[in-house]
């Protein structure tokens, strides 16, 4: 620095150099020690580096003040212990006692004891807003737990009676469950509202063009015509489809078979036919709009979506002259897309193959293996005595043992697999049990049946 600078007197440059470098950081001449005294006895009040003093809570809170700028309120927008007005200047050399005075003066202020009312109803509204929050969250998790309930047993196909048990065990866990919402009512209106959410998100996928495939998914459809009790005639239909890489089946439309379409014959194909149609338009999929097909080769409009229907082999849905497969396949009164698959659906197909197979010189066999089967599950399993001697059996002998199976009068493959896979695997403890009890039937032996 020396070297930067002209000659001067001796000992002039060190003295001129330290308030060179002191001059632009120094704060005004005040006595703080006084003000650092009694700075506890009010809090609102803070001092700037400029070393005026602001009130922090007139400062935040004067603009929530209705009529802060009158000047009711002392000097109003002008007051100097406001921060955007630079703050208050008390002079220099000012005692705790000056200090004192000047802040109760804006303490007994009206306009200080606005604003401090103005922070306490912040304070409720914070404190409400937070309540509400916490109550918000916690209303979300216990309709996050009745969801997840509902969706079990839905899932499980339970009855909604079951709901109401599994509330009363959860509640004697401990969960919260909320107060409400408990019933099986409520537990069918949820399965209702939640088919709905699930049916609109259906519709938006299918009628969204798929980003890597660049065009909309391709949908496969089935239907069956099945009788409830009051002999009142259905028509259930699912649809097929992939979602995000995993092939899916979804039940959409469960819809009733009546003269709507056809008085003479309301089970019959151009009724089915039109009903598979409504089904359809639930999701999205419009195959004939205002009584014309939307199959139109000739400009360029073809079947995008649906690629195939499956039913089972009734004249309703198969008929090649009065069928559903007529009406999909002809141009005259149909949709009229040949290249629509219709199939036989996999499950009856089992079904007729499992009727086929049991014909001819297999059918006593069978009839005979079924009726064996279900009277040894009669016996031991409808029999507590006899149930508990052959536990007792497979106890000692550490026989496996994976619970008989009893063969129903509707019978489907699956069932009837299950069944024979437990006998087989039940057998040995089975015939050992039956043996013994052959030999307990003696004279003066116990009695059984």
């Amino acid at each position: 620095l020396p070297a930067c600078l002209p000659a001067w007197p001796a000992g002039w440059l060190a003295k001129a150099s330290f308030f060179f470098l002191l001059a632009p950081h120094r704060l005004p001449v005040l006595q703080v020690g006084p003000f650092v005294d009694i700075g506890a006895e009010y809090p609102w009040v803070s001092m700037k580096p400029s070393g005026s003093f602001v009130c922090d809570l007139c400062s935040a809170f004067h603009v929530s003040v209705v009529g802060y700028s009158s000047k009711t309120f002392g000097r109003g927008p002008s007051n100097p212990f406001l921060s955007q007005n630079g703050g208050a200047s008390l002079g220099e050399a000012v005692s705790a006692k000056e200090f004192r005075r000047c802040f109760q003066k804006h303490e007994s202020s009206v306009g200080h004891k606005l604003c401090l009312e103005a922070e306490a109803e912040a304070k409720k509204r914070n404190l409400l807003r937070n309540s509400l929050s916490d109550l918000d969250q916690r209303d979300e998790a216990v309709m996050m737990r009745l969801l997840m309930v509902m969706g079990h047993i839905a899932k499980r196909k339970r009855p909604c009676l079951e709901y109401e048990h599994l509330m009363l065990l959860l509640e004697m866990t401990g969960e919260d469950v909320g107060g409400k919402c408990h019933g099986r009512k409520a537990c069918a209106e949820m399965v209702g509202s939640s088919s709905d959410v699930m049916l609109l998100q259906l519709r938006e996928f299918v009628t969204s063009t798929n980003e890597l495939m660049s065009h909309k998914p391709h949908v496969s459809a089935g239907a069956d015509k099945m009788t409830d009790v009051s002999h009142d005639q259905w028509q259930p239909v699912n649809v097929r489809l992939n979602v995000r890489g995993t092939p899916t089946t979804v039940n959409v439309d469960l819809s009733p078979v009546d003269a709507d379409y056809d008085a003479e014959t309301a089970a019959g194909g151009f009724s089915m036919f039109n009903k598979l149609l409504e089904s359809l338009e639930l999701i999205g999929l419009h195959l004939i709009v205002n009584g014309v097909s939307i199959f139109d080769p000739a400009n360029g409009q073809t079947s995008e979506q649906l690629r195939s229907v499956a039913f089972d082999n009734e004249l309703c849905y198969q008929g090649k002259e009065s069928g559903v497969r007529h009406y999909f396949h002809d141009a005259t009164d149909g949709y009229g897309d040949p290249t629509v698959l219709v199939i036989k659906d996999l499950p009856h197909s089992f079904d007729l193959l499992v009727e086929d197979g049991q014909g001819g010189a297999m059918e006593e066999y069978l009839t005979n293996l079924h009726k064996t089967i279900n009277e040894i599950y009669s016996f031991f399993v409808r029999s507590p005595k006899q149930f508990r001697g052959l536990q007792k059996l497979i106890e000692l002998e550490g026989s496996k043992f994976a619970a008989l199976k009893q063969f129903k009068d509707l019978r489907f493959v699956a069932f009837e697999a299950a069944a024979l896979e437990a006998m087989i695997e039940d057998l040995p403890a089975v015939a050992k049990r039956l043996k013994d009890l052959v030999v307990l039937t003696q004279p003066g032996e116990e009695k059984t049946k």
